[in-house]
């Protein structure tokens, strides 16, 4: 095995006088394509760069999709009678993924970019979603190999042996599943084997999510284990659909791939909704948060700008998509509490921890015949004017719902149990479509099956000792029902809370609601917002659930009539 920790020269096998490539201008809408040289795996790394490559008339060509890991290169890749520099964890990839036999013709970021030439790093940036689709093959590197991928890499097969194709894995219970003995307990090494290879620093990165969804094909690598994205992609997705809590945080990458594989390769996306998935993936530049997202929308309607300041980047993201879209979707996208603090309180910080796993809101095409409302965002002004609603005010509030507090979810009951309207009517069928935020749930056709699943969850809590719900531990639960309903109410609820509004409709809102806030529906968008009374303006706290606020996913019209209108001041 190659030893990527000796010295320079003896890694390399290239002299610490060979002088550094020189990149030269890069037309517009051209690339550049590595032609990665034959070698054994004690060889030195050597590749030769194909200039301006037009994308039009682009040979067969793959795309490296990887991690840069440590960002210091430190490691020398030969290109003729010059030397690139490239980091550690590439030359790892470059090694294993190279042919003994005849060159592989790639596309890698960090040596097809210069990555020195800011202006070129923007056009480039924004050629990425048809450098990714147009590629032949999208090869994926996890990394060198641990010592229990071999185990889930053999696992993977097995468990899709019992599982229907990759079109029906997503909704899948566990009904049916029931007599499948052959499938190992949750907790047996095959189980944690293959958890653990997408607990990698590689599923935690912003890029990926383009990369991957818009491939035409991917394989993954990992050390010398070989795999189609696919396979690996049906097995996770088994995975997040019937295992216990503590294992989801780590399918998060795979789930958002998969659903914008779905939508044709990207082209049915709103970036909205890509901008919401970034909150969860990390990135070195916090700039990319946005740019890494923009291969997934429906048209380009952002251009990367590294010259800009990640503040500026943020402003100007939300800015352009409020009036590109016409609508104001992108709020729903607002967490507190911010780390750049300067930011005003309707643009998001895609910097900040945020707990929620989706938004209350949909997210919506443009609007053409939408009714027009004014919303004034200038580029010199951080305020936000809209014409509004005010419709209810916060009077008392409940705990934030957080995973892993024993008990939490038996004192929302209590927070809603035996709380009545004025004429006498319960809370519970309010209270159950709220914990849901008004969605169904996998294999549910009608309302009567949503309130038994609701039951046999409160019939689950009121059987555990102590109280407070605990996800199963194997594949076969003894009550589906309430479990399913569990999973899709702590992937609604964490990081919310509960509130009752002083007319006495109940809501699910975000964790940084207050007794004295406001619920605002704003211009036409359909999720009321929370809104915090300053002096002569509001800030916007957070999109909101208030089923009595909505009926087929539009406002009650008696909430936003025309006279009851009024511009809201927002900053």
């Amino acid at each position: 095995m190659i030893d990527l920790g000796q010295s320079l020269p003896a890694i390399d096998g290239i002299p610490l006088t060979t002088r550094p490539f020189h990149y030269s201008l890069i037309q517009d809408a051209h690339i550049r394509l590595i032609h990665l040289n034959v070698g054994a795996r004690n060889d030195g790394l050597s590749i030769q760069i194909q200039e301006n490559v037009c994308l039009e008339t682009a040979p067969v060509y793959e795309a490296l999709s990887y991690t840069w890991g440590d960002s210091k290169k430190e490691r020398n890749v030969s290109c003729g009678s010059e030397s690139i520099a490239i980091t550690a964890n590439l030359a790892t990839a470059l090694v294993q993924i190279r042919n003994p036999d005849q060159p592989r013709i790639l596309w890698i970021d960090q040596i097809c970019i210069n990555q020195d030439d800011v202006e070129e790093r923007n056009k480039q940036v924004a050629l990425m979603r048809r450098i990714y689709s147009q590629a032949e093959n999208v090869v994926i590197w996890l990394g060198e190999e641990g010592p229990d991928d071999a185990m889930a890499f053999g696992f993977v097969p097995v468990l899709l042996s019992y599982l229907p194709p990759l079109s029906a894995v997503h909704g899948v219970t566990r009904q049916g599943l029931v007599a499948r003995q052959a499938i190992p307990v949750i907790g047996s090494p095959a189980w944690i084997a293959l958890s653990s290879i997408f607990r990698r620093p590689y599923f935690r990165r912003s890029w990926i999510i383009q990369e991957v969804a818009l491939a035409r094909h991917a394989v993954v690598h990992c050390g010398p284990h070989m795999m189609d994205w696919d396979l690996l992609a049906a097995a996770s997705s088994y995975q997040m659909g019937q295992l216990a809590s503590d294992a989801e945080n780590a399918h998060d990458a795979v789930a958002a791939i998969m659903e914008f594989n779905r939508n044709d390769h990207g082209r049915g996306n709103n970036l909205v909704d890509a901008l919401f998935i970034s909150y969860r993936f990390n990135c070195t530049d916090p700039r990319d948060k946005v740019f890494a997202m923009l291969g997934l929308a429906q048209e380009l309607v952002l251009q990367p700008d590294y010259f800009s300041s990640v503040e500026a980047v943020y402003l100007q993201t939300t800015r352009v998509l409020i009036l590109a879209l016409a609508n104001l979707d992108i709020l729903c996208c607002v967490s507190h509490p911010k780390r750049i603090a300067t930011l005003p309180s309707w643009v998001p910080d895609w910097q900040a921890q945020v707990t929620v796993k989706r938004k209350l809101g949909k997210s919506r095409v443009r609007e053409p015949h939408a009714p027009h409302h004014q919303v004034r965002c200038s580029d010199n002004d951080r305020t936000l004017k809209v014409d509004g609603w005010c419709v209810g005010s916060i009077a008392t509030v409940a705990d934030v719902f957080t995973r892993n507090e024993s008990g939490l979810d038996i004192r929302w009951n209590e927070f809603v149990e035996g709380t009545i309207y004025p004429d006498g009517r319960s809370y519970t069928e309010i209270y159950w479509r709220t914990l849901l935020a008004g969605e169904s749930l996998p294999g549910t056709t009608c309302d009567e099956e949503l309130q038994s699943a609701y039951e046999a969850w409160r019939n689950l809590l009121n059987r555990r000792p102590g109280g407070g719900y605990k996800p199963p531990t194997n594949l076969v639960d003894e009550n589906e029902k309430g479990t399913e309903f569990h999973r899709a109410m702590t992937e609604t609820c964490v990081g919310r809370r509960l509130f009752t509004t002083a007319q006495h409709n109940l809501g699910l809102g975000p964790s940084e609601a207050r007794v004295g806030d406001v619920v605002c529906f704003l211009g036409s968008t359909p999720t009321p917002f929370v809104l915090r009374p300053k002096e002569a303006c509001f800030e916007l706290v957070g999109e909101s659930y208030v089923h009595e606020f909505v009926e087929q996913g539009h406002p009650l019209p008696q909430l936003t009539r025309k006279e009851d209108k009024r511009e809201l001041v927002i900053r």
